[in-house]
């Protein structure tokens, strides 16, 4: 179904009453996951955020823990409800996430973002994306499918949750629990087990990126941070103090005319809306060629696009519009981050919450050994093969890109937060730069969104041998001929 469908079926005021409910509900267990990360100092030592404690809190009250404590049919019927209606709101809330990607952002000419973006692009195909799914698919040909059987597009799960994270893995739920009927293929668990990688992903975002930088520190290896210190308490606990607070959002337009902040969610929605008509655009497309050319494979490739990177595409024309018209600086990308910073923290509430805990007891072993050796793999590249592939700041560089790889750009920036507070070295331009090129394909980007077609068109073998190419081409041999790649470990301070 796409916009058209949905704006002909009847809205009624029974289900905006079931929106608000659930709101209420995210809205209780957001503020007791700050209230726990304010008062647990483990939550404070390892920077778990809020919303992902919250989800923890949801997921304890569904049917497979708290409903377990009570020998009440009716009810475990209900929170089952609750459960599957969490389930229904990550797909279109990360269409508001990805639509806000490069709203307000002064877009740079392609020379000025490949000059700046370089190594770390390079470096990005190596520990993100397209090796995330080289290893991963291999691990699914070689093992995972001979010893337990699992669907083929298993292996897309890791980058799915990893370098995408619960705004990808929610809007991938659609596309594995409908599955592609032209083609025969569909795998509900994958939803579920998306959710659940990231989760995993964002869990070893804060963790692993906390022992990473006192490991790092320890040696001497960063440029600002001299040795491992305790992080200043707003970051830590997560309580501005008052002497610190700033503005959150700036005024454009005069309140009078319209509430700068509406004014800012119908630029959103806007965008949105091209990514829902780009969205019916391809689906109409994908039939139309279908019944011209007897090829099923094109209209299940158009219509297996989810909405979220069209929604980027259509946040990415209507920037551009502005900028063409001279009015860009009517776009304050701080309330933009906003708005996109509460559809995240009601996503990944929302997404953790509703985890079916059956499918993971059903796939625990291969899942685990799958989230192993993802995490091996990244951990091994950041510490091994990042100070021969980014220039200067190493570590500020590959921190920021290890705690987006593995959770979200959020918790990338807020590790790089802890070893360069002040933005000193050159590691967030080149990682904001990287982002402009890398995230509209992989990390939550087109490719990633089509995955598990291009699995089924291709076959897993073929699809591995692609990704491992693609992340051998960009990733060694241009830095290679470039000169950005070296065999020894650049010097440290």
């Amino acid at each position: 179904m796409d916009i058209f469908s949905w704006i002909t079926q009847p809205f009624t005021g029974l289900q905006v009453g079931t929106l608000f409910a659930y709101l209420c509900l995210i809205s209780i267990f957001l503020l007791l996951g700050k209230f726990l990360r304010v008062k647990i100092t483990f939550f404070q030592k390892i920077l778990l955020p809020a919303s992902v404690i919250a989800g923890f809190i949801g997921l304890f009250f569904g049917p497979s823990i708290f409903g377990k404590f009570i020998n009440n049919n009716n009810l475990i019927n209900i929170l089952e409800t609750i459960r599957i209606g969490f389930g229904t709101l990550p797909v279109r809330l990360i269409d508001v996430v990805f639509a806000t990607m490069f709203l307000g952002i002064t877009l740079p000419r392609g020379s000025e973002i490949i000059k700046n973006s370089g190594p770390m692009l390079s470096y990005s195909m190596i520990v993100g994306g397209p090796m995330q799914h080289a290893i991963a698919g291999l691990l699914t040909l070689l093992v995972l499918i001979p010893l337990f059987g699992v669907d083929p597009t298993f292996g897309t799960l890791l980058e799915i949750g990893f370098a995408g994270g619960h705004g990808t893995a929610g809007g991938m739920m659609d596309l594995f629990k409908n599955g592609i009927p032209e083609i025969g293929w569909r795998f509900p668990a994958g939803a579920d087990l998306g959710l659940t990688s990231a989760t995993v992903g964002i869990l070893t975002s804060t963790i692993g990126g906390i022992i990473l930088i006192n490991m790092v520190a320890r040696r001497g290896y960063t440029k600002i941070l001299e040795k491992p210190q305790e992080l200043p308490e707003e970051i830590r606990v997560g309580i501005i103090p008052q002497e610190k607070r700033y503005t959150i959002s700036k005024a454009t337009v005069a309140s009078e005319s319209i509430e700068p902040l509406a004014f800012h969610f119908a630029i959103i929605f806007i965008s949105m809306f091209l990514g829902y008509l780009f969205d019916a655009f391809l689906a109409r497309t994908g039939i139309f060629l279908r019944e011209l050319t007897g090829n099923i494979y094109i209209g299940a490739a158009l219509n297996a696009v989810p909405t979220f990177p069209l929604c980027m595409l259509g946040g990415m024309i209507v920037q551009l519009f502005f900028m063409k018209c001279k009015i860009a600086h009517l776009i304050d990308r701080q309330s933009i981050e906003r708005l996109q910073g509460l559809a995240l923290e009601i996503l990944v509430t929302s997404a953790i919450a509703s985890i079916s805990i059956p499918v993971l007891i059903q796939y625990a072993l291969p899942f685990s050994l799958l989230m192993i050796v993802g995490i091996t793999y990244i951990v091994t590249i950041t510490w091994f093969v990042a100070p021969r592939m980014l220039s200067g700041a190493w570590f500020e560089k590959s921190i920021v890109e290890f705690g987006m790889e593995t959770g979200v750009t959020a918790m990338g920036i807020m590790l790089l937060r802890v070893v360069d507070p002040h933005f000193k070295t050159e590691a967030s331009e080149a990682f904001a730069f990287k982002q402009l090129i890398y995230e509209p394909f992989f990390g939550g980007g087109f490719i990633t969104a089509l995955t598990p077609l291009l699995i089924m068109m291709w076959g897993l073998r073929n699809f591995i041998i692609v990704m491992f190419l693609f992340a051998l081409l960009f990733g060694v041999v241009i830095p290679f001929f470039t000169g950005t790649f070296h065999k020894k470990a650049l010097p440290y301070r």
